[in-house]
Parts: C-alpha cells; sequence; structure tokens
C-alpha cells in the first residue's frame, strides 16, 4: 500500500509594507499519491502578498476520482494571525459555460485589516473515490488588499491513484568509495514484462525523491535509444539504462551521515502514459582504507588489514575482489592520513 507524505507547510510573517515578488495562490503538496478509498489533504497557500484582506477561489478536479464534502473544507490560518475576526464560506456550484462541476472557497477579514506574508487560507479533505489522474485546477481567483484588486498567478495541484509498478533496479558501482573520482553513477531499470522500459519518461526519475539524472544532450546515452535501452542483465529484457552525476550522489550520501555499509537507493518515475515505477538497490559504501570507522586513515587501520591479511573480510577488503592483500594495504597507502570531511565532500 502507498504511503502519501504530506508537506507539513509553516506560516511565514513578515513585517507590513515590504515589499514582494509575483504573489501566487498554489495547491500544497503540488503532487498527491493515494490508492481507491483513502483521503489525503492539500492546502489552498497564498504566498508573498501585501495587505490582503479577501480572497476567493474556485477549484475543479474530477469528482469521479475524488470527492470532499464542505464540512471537509477548513478555513487556514492566513487570515487569523492577527486575531482580527474573518468570514469562511465554501459550497459547490456548476460552470454551465466549462460544463464543469467546481469548488467556491472564500474568506476575508471582518475588520479594515489586512495580513502580509505567506500561509494557509484553506485546507481540503479528499476521499479517493475511483482509480485515475486529476489535476487540481485552480480558476475564478481573486486577491483583494485595502488598496483593491492584487495580481497573482496560480499553481495547479495533480492527484494520482496509479500504484506504482514494482521495478528491478541495479545501480552500479555495487561498492562506492565517498572519495573517489569518477564521473557517474549507473542505474538499469527493467519493468514487469508486461511494460517496455522504452515508454519510462527519463525526464521524471528521481534517485532517492532528491536527484535527476543527466539530462544534457550532448551524451549520447541520453539521447540515442541503443545506448540506454541495453540487456545489462542479459535475461533477454531490455533495462533503461540512466546516469547520475557521482560527485552529486555521494555527497547526498554523505550528508545522511553515512560513511561505511550498505545503503538503499530507490528510482521512482513515470512512464509516458503516467505510471509510477519504484525499485530499490542496495550498495556498499565505504570510506577507502578507513578499515576501522573512524573517519580517518592511519596506523590503527593498517593493523585492521595485518590482522585480517589473506581472508575475505568486508571491512577491509578495500577493492572487493573476494580477499586482504597487498592491494588492500596499497588503497590505505594512497589514502594515509585522509580525514573524512566533517560536514560535506
Amino acid at each position: 500500500m502507498l504511503t502519501l507524505l504530506l508537506i507539513s507547510c509553516i506560516t511565514a510573517i513578515v513585517p507590513r509594507g515590504m515589499a514582494f515578488p509575483t504573489t501566487t495562490i498554489s495547491i500544497v503538496p503540488h503532487m498527491s499519491i493515494c490508492e481507491l478509498g483513502q483521503t489525503f489533504t492539500v492546502e489552498i497557500w497564498i504566498s508573498d502578498v501585501e495587505m490582503l484582506n479577501m480572497w476567493s477561489v474556485s477549484l475543479t478536479f474530477d469528482h469521479h476520482i475524488l470527492w470532499t464534502d464542505t464540512d471537509l473544507v477548513k478555513e487556514g490560518t492566513f487570515l487569523r494571525q492577527w486575531g482580527a475576526p474573518t468570514f469562511f464560506y465554501s459550497g459547490f456550484g456548476y460552470d454551465f459555460q466549462h460544463d464543469v462541476l467546481y469548488l467556491a472557497i472564500d474568506g476575508f477579514i471582518e475588520t479594515y485589516d489586512w495580513v502580509d506574508g505567506s500561509g494557509p487560507v484553506a485546507s481540503i479533505t479528499f476521499m479517493v473515490v475511483g482509480n485515475g489522474e486529476t489535476d487540481l485546477h485552480l480558476y475564478e481567483t481573486n486577491l483583494l488588499g485595502i488598496g483593491g484588486y492584487i495580481p497573482h498567478t496560480t499553481e495547479d495541484g495533480h492527484f494520482s491513484s496509479f500504484v506504482a509498478l514494482s521495478a528491478v533496479v541495479d545501480i552500479n558501482p555495487d561498492a562506492l568509495n565517498l572519495r573517489s573520482v569518477g564521473q557517474w553513477i549507473t542505474a538499469y531499470i527493467q519493468l514487469p514484462t508486461e511494460y517496455s522500459a522504452a515508454d519510462i519518461n527519463a525526464t521524471t526519475i528521481l534517485l532517492n525523491g532528491t536527484i535527476s539524472p543527466v539530462q544534457d544532450l550532448k551524451y549520447g546515452f541520453v539521447t540515442d535509444s541503443s545506448e540506454y535501452l541495453v540487456d545489462h542483465n542479459n535475461d533477454g529484457i531490455l533495462e533503461r539504462m540512466v546516469k547520475f552525476d557521482r560527485a552529486t550522489v555521494e555527497s547526498f550520501i554523505y550528508n545522511q551521515g553515512i560513511r561505511y555499509g550498505n545503503v538503499a537507493l530507490t528510482i521512482t518515475g513515470k512512464l509516458f502514459d503516467g505510471i509510477l515505477f519504484e525499485g530499490t538497490d542496495i550498495i556498499f559504501v565505504n570510506y577507502a582504507g578507513d578499515a576501522n570507522n573512524d573517519g580517518t586513515i592511519n596506523v590503527l587501520d593498517a593493523g585492521v588489514i595485518n590482522a585480517h591479511w589473506g581472508i575475505d573480510d568486508s571491512n577491509t577488503d578495500f577493492n572487493k575482489d573476494g580477499i586482504v592483500n597487498i592491494l588492500d594495504l596499497g588503497i590505505l597507502n594512497v589514502n594515509w592520513g585522509q580525514t573524512v570531511p566533517s560536514t560535506t565532500l
């Protein structure tokens, strides 16, 4: 079952009279994923506004996929931050011109007062009543301040009830030295047999929800399908190959506090038709030469190597060739005296 992660937002209060960039009305979080029968909550946020007194929006969505009731639409905290009384309303209407059902929501401060900054003006809890995808589309929006109409932009939300396909992911290298100078981390993504790796939209791929693959068109592995569609594991099924900047991945791992041991790296993304996929691979991380994992490479590590000489020991077999020998001692010597940086790579 998918777990829905909702973004926790903080109301920002700024001094009155401050100049702001473009004011925006947006759905937060922008993307929500939930299974049939579950519920989730989004907020309507107004960002970077000055002297706001009144607001209103109309929100459309596919009511065959999502539904809500007016008692599930709650006033946000933004207008009430100074303690002045406020008015809040929500109700359904039908737009005959566009043939859509919409949710109308509005609110205002009942006194001659205003708010500045950013914050939530409403929250909406939806029930998932059907499978599919739908935009949470903001239209006929209006913001009024003490000085009159406030120009603004809007950012819609999106919902999907698609359950993620289980992909097989193989990430190379399998063992990673956080002080290495290589260029790429390579991932091979294999979908269930009824789906094609050619249908993977590489622009949607993320590693651990954070790092995008290299998409620079100067590389053949980005533009040439004969390079990025490969049968890496020789099982007769093509995989989608993508590459990540190695330094970026190493910095991400390091900043998670990981110096040595197994690390789970998860690849997520979408097919061109919107279907989600997800897969995880385990790689081994080693600060090469730091046999006792104390952050510094010195005589203590040489002692550990000597104690494990000639055997297969994961702590001291730095090059992962199955035996602790002169090659591993050479790696230690190359890195002798190095200390893991205290903050970033």
